[in-house]
């Protein structure tokens, strides 16, 4: 019974380990004598391993020391390695989708490129070929290559295939080791085969106008197949009312003409009849056209519509202007412009036009007065009557360039301020067959001609052997003043220093300072005989009064300003029209060439003859008109001038005088005008 109750998985025996035995004298529970027995071998056997440490605590010290010593250099020594390896770099790139060669074109098939937005390869390697790490799919034959560490690059052997997807892999093997990429695959798509409508229109052949036809022009991306593409097209009408019978229900015929590469397609419809009534007809390509070289059809339908006007839409008169226009003479004249819509020629329109100038005054009529200066903007008040008071104008055609034209021109004669009743007749003939429809009336009001005096010269250099006369021309204006301001000699610094220095198109600087400062003046009032209106009258001035010497003595210089006014002799008042030159009458013309070293040479030749002209006096005055050098020229005209650079403020070098017995004459030291800079061919 007692060895029963000992065994370790009967119930008495656990309760006994837990609860421990009921008898007289207490037994502690199994545990607490099993935790006994483990605590007094524990202490046993640790009194006895204090004692072997104590006597190895030297060795176990120095153990423990060395080991807290160690741990940091370790840690210290990883982190040292740690920092020492390249750390990562990501790197982002982008590609392109690379297109067919387009038809025609002699160019090499474009690149597959991949652009990197960092330094992406071991420079050792940039233009070298890439045998290994890049997969692209489908495969195509090809090269790739580093064009610099950016740029990665795939040249084809052959064209990309059309409307094809392709997807690249690209191997981290490819890159070093510190370079990492944000994606290693790519994918793009070549350009796909398609077509545009890029031009239909409404064509009347020009040497047969009875020949009317559809016409359009189809371009395509890449070379199309043209069975497939004449298949997919359709001509109708689709736009019929009121309807025309030849155009109902219709499906037009055509042909089809390509350019050398079939890149191009030109659709010619059969012969069209002109509609009294607009009508619309549509041209419609069907999806399913498709490359000669292969590649995905089209997916959908393209279309254009063509409007097509009737006989009364057409031919319209758009505008009738009369107009004061100048020829090629520079004449002004009356000229009539009617503007189209639809193209003529100008003879044959001619015969259907009817220009009246109407009276000042509108007639009086029954139950209504006489109208002084009537406005006649109303072409609609317009009648018989009014008419008959009216003068009949003549036309003279003006060519155009093109035997038809929409813009056509005639010249006229009639009073200024007054107006023109123009009428269009109907039945005009305008190229193609078709007519004007309707009459065209308008009123227009005849233009003044504008006042104008000028000077006939861009510049005003006249030579002393000469005429000394100047040109000029009047329109619309029978009274001149003219005034001649002629600069004195010593003053020449002064209107070089205050003005632009540009002789041909002198200005002052200020206000204050202009040609009262320089200048004796005298005026001369000249009378017109008067022309016909918008006649140009031309007439001349002679200066040979006002050159020769004065009393004293003193050189009287041919340097003028010279100014032309509008005047009115009755109130000895000038007007706003107005013209004005600086005129220099000299034989002697000067040549100025700088030279790189701030030099120049000056050359003096006879205006009238071409000739140089020796022993003339030659003068570079400073800005306060003291000499700073004076030469004569030697016999070929020739002066050496040496750099004046260093010339500054009130001695700054301004003007060239010559001058040779009562000849005198100037050019600007800096300016526009005369002067020639040939430097450039030292």
């Amino acid at each position: 019974m007692e060895n029963h109750e000992k065994q370790p998985g009967s119930l008495k025996n656990i309760l006994i380990f837990i609860f421990g035995s009921f008898k007289i004298q207490y037994e502690p529970p199994l545990f607490i004598k099993k935790a006994r027995d483990v605590m007094g071998a524990f202490l046993k056997n640790g009194w006895r391993r204090f004692n072997d440490f104590r006597k190895n605590s030297k060795k176990i010290f120095f153990s423990i020391i060395a080991i807290i010593i160690l741990i940091p250099i370790g840690f210290f020594a990883f982190n040292m390695y740690k920092n020492s390896l390249p750390e990562p770099i990501t790197v982002r790139f982008k590609g392109n989708s690379p297109s067919s060669v387009s038809p025609g074109s002699e160019s090499l098939p474009e690149k597959l490129v991949l652009s990197f937005n960092d330094s992406a390869v071991k420079l050792d390697l940039v233009g070298k070929t890439v045998a290994e790490g890049i997969i692209l799919s489908p495969e195509k034959s090809g090269e790739w290559k580093w064009d610099d560490d950016r740029t990665l690059a795939f040249t084809p052997i052959d064209d990309w295939d059309i409307g094809q997807k392709y997807s690249l892999k690209l191997e981290k093997n490819l890159f070093p080791n510190h370079i990492q990429l944000d994606k290693y695959d790519y994918s793009f798509e070549t350009s796909a085969f398609s077509l545009s409508i890029s031009d239909i229109q409404y064509y009347i052949d020009p040497l047969d106008p009875a020949v009317k036809q559809l016409v359009s022009t189809i371009r395509f991306t890449h070379p199309v197949d043209a069975e497939a593409f004449e298949k997919s097209i359709s001509i109708k009408t689709v736009k019929n009312e009121p309807e025309e019978s030849w155009y109902k229900d219709r499906d037009f015929t055509f042909s089809v003409a390509y350019n050398d590469y079939f890149s191009e397609a030109y659709i010619t419809s059969e012969n069209l009849e002109i509609p009294e009534n607009s009508v619309s007809i549509e041209l419609v390509l069907n999806k399913g056209v498709f490359s000669s070289a292969g590649g995905n059809p089209t997916k959908n339908q393209s279309s254009r519509s063509l409007s097509i006007d009737g006989k009364a839409e057409f031919v319209k008169i758009l505008s009738i202007n009369a107009q004061n226009i100048r020829n090629d003479r520079y004449e002004l004249e009356q000229v009539l412009i009617v503007e189209s819509k639809g193209e003529t020629d100008v003879n044959e329109l001619m015969k259907y036009i009817e220009v009246y100038q109407l009276p000042q005054n509108k007639p009086a009529v029954e139950g209504s007065d006489e109208i002084r200066n009537f406005r006649w903007t109303d072409p609609m008040v317009v009648g018989a009557l009014e008419r008959e008071k009216s003068s009949r104008i003549s036309l003279t055609s003006i060519p155009s360039e093109k035997n038809q034209s929409s813009l056509n021109s005639y010249r006229f004669k009639a009073e200024p301020g007054r107006y023109l009743y123009i009428r269009i007749k109907r039945g005009a003939p305008f190229f193609g067959g078709y007519e004007l429809m309707k009459n065209i009336v308008s009123t227009e009001l005849i233009e003044d001609f504008p006042k104008e005096l000028s000077i006939l010269h861009d510049g005003a250099l006249l030579s002393m052997s000469g005429e000394k006369k100047i040109s000029l021309l009047s329109r619309g204006i029978s009274n001149v003043k003219a005034t001649v301001g002629r600069v004195l000699p010593d003053h020449i610094n002064h209107l070089v220093s205050q003005t632009n220095g540009d002789i041909t198109n002198l200005r002052f600087k200020g206000w204050n300072f202009n040609q009262d400062n320089l200048t004796e003046r005298q005026s001369v009032d000249i009378s017109l005989a008067g022309a016909e209106p918008g006649e140009a009258e031309y007439f001349s001035f002679d200066f040979s009064r006002f050159l020769g010497t004065e009393g004293n003595g003193k050189l009287r210089n041919g340097i003028f300003f010279f100014n032309i006014n509008e005047w009115n002799p009755r109130t000895n008042s000038i007007g706003r029209i107005k013209d004005s030159r600086l005129v220099i009458i000299t034989d002697l013309g000067i040549l100025v060439k700088q030279n790189t070293d701030g030099s120049r040479d000056l050359f003096v030749q006879s205006i009238a003859t071409g000739l140089p002209v020796s022993g003339v006096k030659v003068q570079v005055l400073g800005k306060n008109g003291i000499d700073l050098l004076v030469k004569n020229t030697d016999t070929r005209g020739h002066v050496s001038i040496p750099s004046l650079a260093g010339f500054i403020r009130e001695k700054s070098p301004t003007a060239y005088i010559v001058s040779k017995g009562s000849d005198l004459s100037f050019l600007p030291y800096e300016g526009n005008g005369r002067r020639l800079d040939y430097s450039g061919f030292d």
